[in-house]
């Protein structure tokens, strides 16, 4: 693995953690059949991800430390395509936040820009920002839930489905492929520093039941005050949000929008990084700057493209969500899976070369 930094079990969590939640806080994608079956198909998703994060914690167990360039090169086209989805869907969905005030080629250059900055730094100090992100993000979802518990209504959660079972089982492969955070504990694992205290499986167990919960909370809040309006807009969490307020305060939405401003750049910064470090392991001569502008520009041109004209929405609603899917479960559990099996065929050749 590209730099001797090293993570710790918190920073690795909240990292991961700051991918989900700006993503739950964006959109639900087209598919959820009702809160009911999303928030259970969210819970069943958890027990499958834990499975999918086995090999990568066996693996670091065993000694596992380097990523190869063949998985580098992988990992890097994942890392580029969450980044080209995160640009485009922050812009697209920021006209709906500003109120089309603020120029969308502006919104872009600000994102990148602060999200450059930090794909540029060491991932210890990232890890270190996303905490404190985290913790503050964390405070805000608070406040907001409190604010808008009044207006919640908990006959509003139903699990009304043509196919209640299928429809589970869609919500949590629907889950699973919007976590890119399971492809992030595979990549960053090899790197983080865990006691005995703190071991791949408690972090894995540790960050999967702080997701649910965090996810669940959302989900609730969100179906319980909105409703029906919640199949219809297109910024949910927002929307819910804008119910939410206090005496003194009459509305909470100016703060979810500060930290969902926070998440996007942080989760941007975190890919960028992670595809630095990719671009550093296929070309070990390649200067770290210059490895995160590489990363990130392309990523942002290509994005540019249909946000600026205008065609962005065929593009975040239309995500092949199977391939995705597919290559979440390749990168998390196939990759660290082939490299024990590669590992085990050599020890086994060995062994049967001593005793000839």
């Amino acid at each position: 693995m590209t730099g001797k930094q090293e993570l710790s079990a918190y920073r690795l969590t909240a990292m991961m953690l700051m991918g989900r939640i700006f993503a739950a806080m964006t959109y639900f994608p087209a598919g959820y059949e009702g809160p009911g079956t999303l928030m259970a198909g969210t819970l069943l998703s958890a027990l499958f991800q834990g499975l999918l994060m086995i090999p990568a914690a066996v693996l670091y167990r065993r000694g596992g430390r380097e990523v190869s360039r063949g998985a580098a090169a992988l990992y890097l086209i994942y890392f580029c395509y969450e980044m080209f989805m995160d640009i485009g869907g922050y812009v697209y969905f920021s006209d709906f936040l500003f109120g089309g005030e603020v120029r969308r080629t502006a919104v872009l250059g600000a994102l990148v820009l602060s999200a450059l900055f930090l794909a540029a730094m060491d991932t210890a100090v990232l890890g270190k920002a996303a905490g404190t992100v985290l913790i503050g993000m964390a405070a805000a979802l608070l406040i907001i839930g409190a604010g808008a518990a009044r207006k919640a209504y908990w006959v509003n959660i139903d699990f009304a489905a043509a196919d209640p079972a299928g429809a589970v089982l869609r919500a949590a492969a629907a889950e699973t492929a919007r976590c890119e955070c399971l492809v992030l504990y595979a990549f960053l694992l090899p790197r983080t520093s865990l006691s005995r205290r703190n071991s791949p499986g408690r972090t894995a167990a540790g960050f999967l039941a702080a997701k649910a919960v965090v996810l669940e909370t959302v989900f609730f809040l969100t179906a319980a005050v909105l409703g029906r309006y919640f199949y219809h807009t297109k910024l949910p969490v927002f929307s819910a949000a804008s119910y939410s307020g206090g005496r003194v305060i009459q509305r909470f939405d100016g703060l979810f929008l500060l930290i969902w401003c926070a998440a996007a750049i942080v989760k941007l910064g975190v890919l960028g990084a992670c595809a630095r470090d990719c671009i550093m392991i296929l070309r070990p001569s390649a200067e770290r700057n210059r490895a995160a502008a590489l990363a990130l520009l392309p990523c942002a041109v290509g994005a540019a493209v249909p946000v600026l004209r205008y065609r962005w929405e065929s593009v975040v609603y239309g995500e092949p969500a199977a391939l995705v899917f597919a290559a979440v479960v390749i990168l998390t559990a196939g990759v660290p899976a082939a490299v024990l099996a590669g590992r085990a065929l050599r020890r086994r050749t060995v062994s049967k070369g001593v005793r000839a």
